[in-house]
Parts: structure tokens; sequence; C-alpha cells
């Protein structure tokens, strides 16, 4: 099986006034950060990728075929450069108190999963639709681009392709991690280093 990693960072960042990856947050973009995360956890993995979804030329970034139509672009345009049976992590760029270990946590369930029961098509923590492991078979595709096309604007999200999956949730981790930055506010919290406590 193959390790990739899709990394969200194509939205409008409409609600936070700018471009949410260009925030600085410890010197470096939100969307550098990210990349190198995910860098870290494929690094041991042999034909392994981070693909960043987005107009981020300097990563290589892939813009949504479709543009203003959400999260669910960005991860179906991401796959079309990913061969298939891809264990596919995805991260959004905006929760950057995600770990590498929550990352790698999840890599390493998925693969315990699926030797128990190769039906398994998805990963996530309890109570977080973000991030997620799926896997990027024949059978995930069409889902995932029939989701992609779906007329009815209800159906093209994440949350409803991953409800076509069959899936499992593991022990949740501290909500302290899974803070997402979509607002000025969002981002004030999270740079208020007294905010980030986990005990």
């Amino acid at each position: 099986m193959r390790f990739n990693a899709i990394l969200l960072a194509g939205g409008r960042s409409s609600r936070m006034g700018r471009d949410k990856a260009m925030l600085i947050l410890r010197n470096t973009t939100l969307l550098q950060t990210s990349y190198d995360k995910l860098s870290q956890v494929l690094a041991s993995k042999s034909d392994s990728q981070v693909i960043v979804s987005g107009n981020y030329p300097e990563y290589q970034g892939i813009v949504d075929e479709k543009l203003t139509c959400g999260p669910i672009e960005g991860l179906w345009s991401c796959t079309r450069s990913m061969k298939s049976n891809s264990a596919v992590l995805v991260c959004p760029v905006d929760m950057p108190r995600l770990s590498i270990e929550q990352f790698v946590i999840l890599f390493e369930e998925f693969e315990k999963e699926y030797a128990l029961n190769p039906e398994i098509q998805y990963i996530q923590f309890a109570d977080w639709e973000m991030p997620f492991v799926f896997l990027f078979n024949e059978q995930s595709e069409v889902i995932l681009t029939k989701v992609r096309d779906s007329e009815d604007s209800t159906k093209r999200s994440i949350k409803y392709f991953k409800s076509q999956l069959q899936g499992k949730s593991v022990s949740t981790q501290k909500e302290v991690f899974f803070a997402n930055v979509n607002t000025p506010d969002d981002w004030r919290e999270v740079n208020d280093e007294a905010s980030f406590k986990l005990e």
C-alpha cells in the first residue's frame, strides 16, 4: 500500500479576510508548517507524496477544476494525480496545532484496521471530521467523483463522501489540538500560547 497526504489549502478564507495559508505562526506560514509536518510523516514511506490543494506554485499546488465548490473539489482535484491503492491522509491548512504524532496515529490505526478488515475505507478521530485517512482505490474514486458531481449541493461535501464509505473512529485526542482558524478571533486565540494547554 502507498501512503500519501493531501493538504487542503485552497479555500477562499472569506471569514478571515485574507489567505489563511499565508498567516504567520512562529515565523512560518501555516502552509509551510503543515507541509513540513506531513512531509516528516511520509519521510519513511516509499513512493509517497504531499499534494497541496490550492494556487501555490512553489508547492506544485493543484488548483480546483471547479472554483468555489469547497473542500470536496480540492480533494477530488488532488486525487487526479494520485496512484490507486493509497492510504491518504487529508489535513486542512487551518488546524495548526495538529501534531505529527496524531498523523502517525491515524496511519497506524488505518493499517491495523485494514489488516483486520480489508473493507475498511477510512479512519478518523471520534468527534472530528478532520484530519482523516482514507483508502483511495477504484471504489472510493467512483464514490468521490459521484459526490463531487452531485447536483445536490448538500451532498457535495467531505462529510457526505465519508458517509458513503465504511469507516471507523478512534479515541478522541485532546480538543486543544483541533483548534480551527476561520476568523480573526480564532487566529488571536491560536496565537495565544497560554491557551495551548495539553492538561
